[in-house]
């Protein structure tokens, strides 16, 4: 059995259940989740039984979850004891890191946010992520204009990024500027585009962003946030914010012509990964 810990919003779980589908598919044994975070979660809800995703999953808190434990496995590991916990592993860096597909550790917490853990079980993953759920009328009507036109989405992320200030420091929030110089990198070479904007405050979208282009709104009236990230992969193309949300959107799009732009800064004071951006997509 390995066992993934769930934190975060859908799109961290995304992240976090494609590194676990790949260990265990490596290792030919069963997937659990520990989604015990979110039984006092403010922020976010355990978001991924609208997929078709293969695990089970646990509500009981383990001790490997237990944040005083795992003080005690850092301290210990200072000291190089690290080997009595063998069977349980923390993301030190944010990036790839190989090594932690050939430990031995079945206990696994961490963001696990590079494309290089799963990307050899692409088909896989994308099947998982498929909805189980019948989309609405409104919503498939919206994604036939967008197979029918060279689509773009925009996915403008405030939420969280501006109302927590834990969230927001470590984030940051992308100006205007940089949705404005994506969006006339993707035209300049795409005739006829329409627009598609979809953020998690678009109140604030409608009164500050402007487009000379056809554009519509994509709000909560489509679905839940898996009907926006579905919605996102039907697009032509697609404009992400630095968040793992739209990431999954773009990544999950199946347009062999796609473009996509993402910022070259993930997060503040120049915190990037190097093995989160595919090489084909564009950084701004």
């Amino acid at each position: 059995m390995n066992i993934i810990r769930l934190s975060g919003g859908l799109g961290n779980q995304m992240f976090q259940y494609a590194f676990g589908r790949k260990i265990s598919i490596q290792r030919n044994e069963k997937l659990m989740l520990d989604i015990s975070a979110y039984n006092n979660y403010q922020l976010f809800k355990y978001g991924l039984d609208c997929y078709n995703i293969d695990c089970d999953k646990t509500n009981n808190r383990l001790l490997y979850n237990n944040k005083y434990f795992r003080k005690i496995f850092r301290i210990a590991a200072s000291f190089g004891f690290n080997k009595l916990f063998k069977y349980f592993v923390e993301q030190k860096l944010f990036r790839f890191d190989k090594n932690v597909l050939n430990s031995k550790s079945n206990y696994f917490i961490g963001s696990w946010q590079s494309f290089k853990y799963f990307e050899d079980i692409k088909d896989i993953i994308a099947n998982d992520f498929s909805l189980k759920a019948t989309i609405s009328l409104e919503c498939s009507n919206m994604i036939h204009q967008m197979n029918a036109s060279e689509s773009i989405s925009i996915h403008i992320r405030r939420g969280d990024y501006f109302s927590d200030k834990r969230t927001k420091k470590y984030h940051g929030i992308l100006n205007l500027e940089y949705f404005d110089n994506a969006l006339q990198f993707v035209t300049e070479k795409i005739d006829s585009p329409v627009i598609f904007i979809f953020s998690d405050d678009i109140k604030w979208v409608k009164e500050n962003f402007y487009t000379e282009y056809p554009f519509q709104f994509i709000d909560k009236s489509f679905g839940g946030p898996e009907i926006s990230i579905h919605m996102m992969t039907k697009c032509k193309h697609n404009i992400i914010s630095n968040s793992s949300f739209s990431w999954w959107g773009a990544w999950l799009n199946q347009n062999p012509d796609k473009m996509v732009m993402a910022p070259k800064i993930w997060m503040r004071n120049n915190h990037s990964s190097p093995d989160l951006i595919p090489k084909e997509w564009n950084l701004l």
